[in-house]
């Protein structure tokens, strides 16, 4: 189950284009990430309800940032996957960029170890 966390700083982005851009982005990460992400290997096949996605507006504490969003993906790796995670990371980054209009933005692969239990 891939982990999306999208943090936003609200005080670069003024308030009715930041909640446009929450549920714009809400919308098209459940579509984008599942089809990018996928990978052949059993439990590596993922569909929109596979993700966790997770909001948060930047924090003081959180320190400076050059970009307006960020956006980390966390999952499991698996040798597919791996094999072109950068082509991955840059789809992802290139479909979500229209949506972002002029904002300064990243996306950050993380593929690690992992398992997963759920009741």
């Amino acid at each position: 189950m891939p982990i999306v966390e999208v943090l936003a700083d609200r005080n670069k982005i003024d308030s009715e284009q930041f909640d446009r851009l929450l549920r714009t982005l809400y919308r098209e990460i459940w579509d984008i990430v599942p089809a990018e992400l996928s990978a052949e290997e059993p439990g590596a096949r993922l569909v929109a309800h596979d993700l966790e996605i997770r909001f948060r507006e930047r924090h003081e504490k959180d320190g400076p940032s050059n970009f307006d969003v960020e956006i980390e993906i966390r999952a499991i790796d698996f040798p597919s996957r791996r094999a072109n995670i950068q082509k991955r990371t840059e789809r992802i980054f290139e479909r979500l960029r229209l949506s972002m209009g002029g904002l300064r933005f990243f996306v950050f692969i993380l593929l690690s170890p992992g398992g997963f239990a759920s009741r």
